[in-house]
């Protein structure tokens, strides 16, 4: 069985300016190639965010994502996920949130999904 993997990992701190709290991401990006029982070509994605906006709000977000084809180029996985989330301290003792997400996966029997 062969098996060619590349991934790429990166972390970045993104100031904005030097009183606030940065914007921290995290990407990565890998791509497999592999062989023996079965052919596939694999993509896929990951990444995530979070900023303090103050003392009291928050937010954070994160993505995901695959891409699969066999040996003939046929999908067989194609799913996309991205979930943001924003936070707010009303009191010690007392918090609310917001919170969305959207999902499109196109083997799992549904066109797309969103919850608020």
């Amino acid at each position: 069985m062969n098996k060619l993997t590349y991934k790429l990992i990166g972390t970045t701190l993104l100031l904005s300016n030097l009183s606030a709290d940065p914007l921290i991401t995290h990407v990565e990006l890998s791509y497999m190639n592999a062989s023996g029982n079965s052919e596939t070509d694999t993509f896929a994605m990951k990444s995530n965010f979070s900023k303090k906006l103050d003392e009291i709000k928050s937010f954070k977000g994160k993505a995901t994502g695959i891409y699969v084809t066999d040996a003939v180029g046929d999908e067989t996985a194609n799913k996309f996920y991205i979930e943001g989330e924003y936070n707010h301290q009303l009191s010690d003792a007392f918090f609310g949130f917001l919170k969305t997400n959207y999902t499109v996966d196109k083997f799992s029997g549904f066109e797309y999904r969103l919850n608020i």
